[in-house]
């Protein structure tokens, strides 16, 4: 059996694509004023509580965050920003490798 596909104009394909971005952003934001709520406001507080908690608990925290927003949003459409998204992740594991030696002193 086939499926159908509807095929929107492009002004409701563009309207539709800039809703999701606002409420992507929107919730960016709220969950990382969260994040900043129970990690630290500050970059010096964020490091010394990841020191004292471990980067798998803060990962935790926000996979809990996250996973709400994915099952309310049906998750259908990835993350488009494709370059913010690899920045994000080598910041994230240069941040866990930096942390590592920085134990040892």
């Amino acid at each position: 059996m086939q499926k159908l596909v509807e095929l929107k104009d492009f002004d409701s394909f563009i309207l539709e694509r800039k809703e999701n971005n606002v409420k992507r952003d929107s919730f960016i934001e709220q969950a990382v004023s969260e994040i900043k709520k129970e990690f630290g406001a500050s970059a010096q507080d964020f490091i010394a509580t990841t020191r004292k908690k471990g980067v798998d608990e803060i990962q935790d925290f926000i996979v809990r965050i996250v996973e709400p927003y994915i099952d309310k949003n049906g998750g259908d459409e990835l993350f488009y920003d494709y370059d913010a998204l690899l920045s994000g992740l080598v910041s994230w594991i240069l941040f866990t490798m930096e942390l590592k030696p920085d134990k040892k002193r």
